[in-house]
C-alpha cells in the first residue's frame, strides 16, 4: 500500500516538475514541492506512470490494467478512461508504459507488446499486439520502432 501511494505520489511530483509548479493550495515542503493532489490507488497494484500533455496513464490491478487520469486540473485529478479486463482481447499485465502521439505502447508481460489508441482518453482501443519471446518488461519507441 505504501508503494502505491508512494507511486501516485510520483505522478503528481513529476507533473509539478514538468510544469513548474510548486504549490498549487497544498502545503508547501521545504524543498518547494508540495503534493497537490492524489488518486486514491489503495487497493491497486501501480507498476508504471506515464504523462502526456494533461493525462496521466498507469497500470492498476484494482481496474485490471489501464487508467487515463485528467490532470489538467492537478488539484482534483479523475478518471476519464479505463481499458481492462472488461474490454479487451487480451489481459494487461502491465510493466511499462510509453505514450507517442495518439498511441499507447504497453510492455505486457507474457503478451508482449499491447498497442492501444487512445486519442480519445476516455474511450482507448486495442490496435494490435506482438508476441515477444519471453516476458516483456520494459518498452522503448524511437521514430516509427518499438523495441
Amino acid at each position: 500500500m505504501i508503494t502505491t501511494r508512494f507511486s501516485v505520489f510520483l505522478l503528481f511530483t513529476t507533473f509539478v516538475l514538468l510544469t513548474g509548479v510548486t504549490n498549487i493550495g497544498g502545503e508547501e515542503s521545504e524543498g518547494g514541492l508540495g503534493l497537490v493532489a492524489d488518486y486514491d490507488a489503495a487497493t491497486t497494484d501501480v507498476n508504471d506512470i506515464a504523462i502526456s500533455g494533461n493525462y496521466a496513464y498507469f497500470s492498476s490491478t484494482k481496474e485490471g490494467g489501464l487508467v487515463i487520469l485528467d490532470i489538467e486540473d492537478p488539484s482534483d485529478p479523475w478518471v476519464i478512461g479505463t481499458y481492462g479486463e472488461n474490454n479487451n482481447p487480451i489481459a494487461l499485465d502491465i510493466q511499462d508504459i510509453i505514450i507517442s502521439g495518439n498511441y499507447a505502447y504497453i510492455a505486457d508481460g507474457s503478451e508482449g507488446l499491447v498497442i492501444l489508441d487512445i486519442e480519445d482518453p476516455a474511450n482507448p482501443y486495442f490496435v494490435g499486439n506482438y508476441g515477444t519471446n519471453g516476458y516483456a518488461y520494459d518498452v522503448a519507441i524511437w521514430g516509427k520502432y518499438a523495441y
